[in-house]
């Protein structure tokens, strides 16, 4: 892929987002699932009583090293 080519917004700058101060109890098999995460950073994500898994991160997307963060 041929930079600004096939992505018009390649140099546009990451933009974080900040999930912070999450709680989660006993909702089943899973609490927390991200898929495809880019700069995601979950600050402060408490997990509890769960059957299969508490968070569930499948894959982390294009991204500069250090934007995503658990």
């Amino acid at each position: 892929m041929e930079k600004g080519k096939d992505d018009p917004y390649w140099q546009n700058p990451q933009i974080t987002a900040v999930y912070e101060d999450f709680i989660g109890w006993a909702c089943g098999t899973t609490c927390s699932i991200s898929e495809s995460t880019g700069a995601v950073i979950f600050k402060n994500h408490k997990v509890a009583d769960f059957s299969a898994s508490g968070i569930e991160i499948s894959v982390v997307e294009d991204v500069v090293d250090g934007y995503a963060k658990i």
